[in-house]
């Protein structure tokens, strides 16, 4: 596969993802035609931007933290209240890592979004609970507080997907060839 076809792979899934956070995706978003993501990619117009989140495409092949700070401040300053995900093609160090301290940017590599994580066969369904299911997830099992469930790491690759915060709960289903499906809760730390 070629680097465009890649980049389109990539736009397609983050939009799922979007339509999982329960975002509203407008379908021509979706750049199905080939040559239509070739020529944004030429003209480095990657990027997408509405009214609720903007995506930005690094697409340089050196990220320093630097370029990642400027980014940030700028996007930062130009779309207040958004949700920001920066996309970029090499894997991030701790050091672009520190950098988000906001809840509203998340930086995801290239190869994260290859695949969509909901689809594969071995992922479970991931289902984020609101603030009453989890009360009544605490009721039933009887417990005092939701840190007393099972963890799960806020860099989980499907809490990440979700994008939860901490001390949010999730349903974890699986299929159990025993039991038929198995349902667990936990909690994000």
């Amino acid at each position: 596969m070629d680097k465009i076809r890649n980049y389109q792979i990539v736009r397609k899934n983050i939009l799922k993802m979007l339509e999982n956070r329960k975002f509203h995706v407008s379908p021509e978003l979706y750049l199905d035609n080939y040559k239509d993501v070739f020529t944004l990619f030429k003209k480095n117009k990657l990027d997408i931007s509405t009214d609720k989140y903007y995506i930005k495409f690094s697409i340089s092949e050196k990220i320093k933290p630097s370029l990642i700070k400027h980014i940030i401040e700028d996007l930062k300053n130009e779309q207040k209240n958004k949700l920001i995900l920066i996309i970029i093609e090499k894997k991030p160090n701790k050091s672009i890592l520190k950098l988000i301290v906001h809840d509203n940017i998340q930086i995801f590599w290239y190869d994260e979004l290859m695949i969509d994580k909901t689809k594969h066969v071995l992922v479970p369904k991931h289902i984020l609970l609101s603030k009453n299911e989890g009360n009544e997830v605490l009721e039933m099992y009887k417990l005092q507080s939701r840190y007393q469930l099972p963890l799960i790491l806020k860099n989980d690759p499907m809490a990440k997907y979700l994008n939860v915060k901490k001390g949010n709960i999730l349903k974890i289903i699986r299929n159990s060839i025993s039991s038929g499906t198995y349902i667990s809760y936990r909690c994000v730390s």
